[in-house]
């Protein structure tokens, strides 16, 4: 599986970005930033994004994914903020 650059979450199909930096397309379940769009759209960083997923309550994005279970949005962070 492969890590979401802004939350941490380890479960996405494909990177999300290939060699060239181009975004996959992908939407995460998790905090439902979808590279290569959201990250072109509104030219908010991946901080910006990952700080307003944090203040609105670390929130499950996905209805069709279900979050995995004792799932813990503050430990997953931790892949991304070393």
């Amino acid at each position: 599986m492969n890590t979401c650059p802004i939350c941490g979450y380890d479960g996405l199909f494909e990177p999300a970005y290939d060699k060239h930096n181009y975004g996959s397309h992908e939407i995460c379940p998790c905090c439902g930033f979808q590279y290569g769009y959201s990250d072109d759209h509104d030219g908010s960083s991946f901080e910006d994004y990952r700080k307003e997923w944090i203040e609105e309550g670390y929130n499950w994005y996905s209805n069709a994914r279900r979050q995995p279970k004792n799932w813990n949005p503050k430990v997953q962070l931790e892949k991304v903020l070393k």
